[in-house]
Formats: structure tokens, C-alpha cells, sequence
């Protein structure tokens, strides 16, 4: 597995030379994402049975590329045909890539799980306070 960067990603999609799996959660993708792409969580990808099928690359994507690399790592690819977009939606993003969706901000597992640790050590704290 290797990674590319996003502007050769979008160019071999254009081309028709690779086919982009998004693998962030519904919230994320819902928020943006590349027009046309597939979506399967991390979660689903050993379920979707997803294979390069000779003619295509297959690409995967998520925020900044963590996820990506454990997709592609699930994936039994042949040699150069499976690679993570480096920098995920948020170098895309950056790039000017074209992106479509809800925008606003996706509350990821993690971010959900900070706030509310926050939330409840504000609660604790206000209780001594007084």
C-alpha cells in the first residue's frame, strides 16, 4: 500500500483510472465529501469485500489519513493497486478539489467522546466550587 497526494488522486478519478472509497463515519461524510465517491465506513470495509478489479486503482480516504491506511491495510491488494490519499478531505479541501455536502462541523467519535469528558468535568468542578 502506498499513498499518493490529492491533486493525483482527483486527476486519476477524472481519468477514470481509480475508483475513491471514503471511509470516515455518516456524520463526517454527510458534512463534505469528494462528489461521486463511494462511502463505506472503516467499520464495513471487510464486509464490502472490496478488491481492486485490474482496471481500476482503488483509492481510500478519510479526515487526514489514519483511517485510510489501516482501509488499505484490510484490503489483500496486488502490488500498486491500492493506495490512501495523503492528507485525507482535509489536503483535498485545501487543494480547491471540488467537494459537495451539508458543510458545517461532524462531531467524529473522538471529538464526541472530548466533549463530553469536558462537559462532565465542568459539571464535577461547578459542584466543588460552591
Amino acid at each position: 500500500m502506498r499513498e499518493i497526494d490529492v491533486r493525483t488522486a482527483h486527476q486519476w478519478m477524472l481519468n477514470g483510472d481509480a475508483e475513491i472509497i471514503d471511509v470516515r463515519e455518516a456524520g463526517e461524510y454527510a458534512a463534505i465529501h469528494i462528489p461521486g465517491v463511494k462511502h463505506v465506513p472503516l467499520g464495513g470495509i471487510a464486509a464490502a469485500g472490496l478488491q481492486p478489479d485490474g482496471s481500476k486503482k482503488l483509492l481510500f480516504i478519510c479526515a487526514a489519513g489514519g483511517r485510510s491506511m489501516r482501509a488499505c491495510g484490510m484490503v489483500s491488494a496486488r502490488a500498486g493497486q491500492v493506495y490512501s490519499v495523503a492528507g485525507g478531505m482535509g489536503a483535498w479541501k485545501n487543494a480547491g478539489l471540488p467537494t459537495e455536502g451539508k458543510g458545517g462541523f461532524a462531531l467524529t467519535p473522538r471529538v464526541l467522546v472530548i466533549a463530553l469528558i469536558i462537559v462532565a468535568l465542568y459539571l464535577i468542578l461547578k459542584g466543588f466550587i460552591r
